[in-house]
């Protein structure tokens, strides 16, 4: 599939109301560049579509951050998933240090951080460095959700974004509360 044969799909999000920012996954096969993405969203008419690639993005007091990850275990994948391993990785980083600071920072990889993994060691060292407070990850399908590191660890909360865990209804991660006086509160990053 390229952007050509996935119009229809972007025409849908495209009237979602508000700002979408995308992030790229592994069945993303329309995925060239960003700088093509953006010439197609603007030759047809679709606003309000962003990509989260090596950057991030800002709302409010929170950065969104991330890759799409890459699972790698050291001792049973080859060479090309190490390649790729290694490149999210750096893509994370950029993603990070794009947020300017610690405390801030959400982060959506598309990988499951697998407890004792080599890929879930090397990401958490990341969450770490940036003192992230939220992950929220897919990639985790059917009988594999049982694998799901949900709730807070080590003061990160996570929490598994599947389109299948979730019935694919959107979930919403940060919201506003209005405080009695009719003033605005902090942003809550879970509901």
């Amino acid at each position: 599939m390229d952007l050509n044969q996935a119009r229809a799909d972007f025409a849908w999000i495209n009237r979602i109301p508000g700002r979408k920012i995308i992030l790229k996954g592994n069945h993303d096969y329309w995925w060239t560049t960003a700088s093509k993405f953006y010439r197609f969203c603007e030759e047809n008419g679709f606003q309000d579509l962003y990509v989260l690639h090596n950057n991030c993005y800002f709302y409010n007091e929170y950065a969104l951050c991330g890759t799409r990850g890459w699972f790698f275990e050291e001792e049973r994948s080859g060479q090309h998933d190490e390649k790729v391993f290694r490149r999210e990785l750096c893509r994370l980083e950029a993603s990070l240090q794009a947020a300017g600071g610690p405390n801030q920072a959400v982060l959506p990889p598309l990988s499951a951080p697998v407890p004792g993994a080599t890929s879930a060691r090397r990401f958490w060292s990341s969450l770490r460095r940036y003192d992230v407070r939220a992950c929220y990850y897919g990639h985790l399908h059917g009988i594999s959700h049982k694998l799901a590191m949900e709730g807070l660890w080590d003061g990160v909360e996570f929490r598994l974004l599947a389109a299948d865990y979730l019935n694919f209804r959107p979930a919403k991660i940060i919201s506003e509360e209005i405080q009695e006086n009719g003033g605005q509160s902090a942003a809550n990053l879970l509901e």
